[in-house]
C-alpha cells in the first residue's frame, strides 16, 4: 500500500528544493550566479577532501594499533576495524558520486550554452 508513497515524497521534495534553487538563481545577475555556483562547488570540493583525509587518518590509526594478546580483545578489535573499514568504503563511493555529479553538472551547463537553464 505504501510502496509509492516514499518515492512520491522524494520526488516532491526534490522538486521543491529544485524550484527554490531555481527561484534564487533567477533573481541573481550573471556574476552573482557564477559566484553562488562556485561557492557550492567549493563546498563539494571541501567535502571530498575531508572524506579522503578522514579515510587516510583512520587507516593510519588502525595500522598503528597493536594486536591485543587477549583473544576476546583481539576479536573485538578486528570486528571494529573491519566494520569501520566497510563503512569507509562508502566514503570512496561518495567521492565517486561527487565527481560524477560535478561532471554531469558541467556537461549539462555545456549543453545549455552556459545560460543556467534558460533557452
Amino acid at each position: 500500500m505504501f510502496e509509492n508513497v516514499i518515492p512520491a515524497a522524494k520526488d516532491l521534495y526534490a522538486e521543491k528544493v529544485g524550484n527554490q534553487l531555481e527561484s534564487k538563481l533567477d533573481g541573481m545577475d550573471d556574476g552573482l550566479q557564477k559566484a553562488f555556483i562556485a561557492g557550492i562547488m567549493q563546498m563539494v570540493g571541501v567535502a571530498a577532501v575531508t572524506i579522503v583525509v578522514l579515510i587516510y587518518v583512520i587507516s593510519a590509526i588502525f595500522d598503528a594499533m597493536p594486536t591485543p594478546s587477549n583473544a576476546d580483545l583481539a576479536n573485538t578489535s578486528t570486528t571494529v576495524i573491519e566494520t569501520t573499514s566497510s563503512a569507509f568504503n562508502l566514503g570512496t563511493v561518495a567521492l565517486i558520486i561527487i565527481v560524477a555529479g560535478a561532471i554531469l553538472y558541467y556537461v549539462s551547463r555545456f549543453g545549455q550554452g552556459g545560460t543556467g537553464g534558460a533557452r
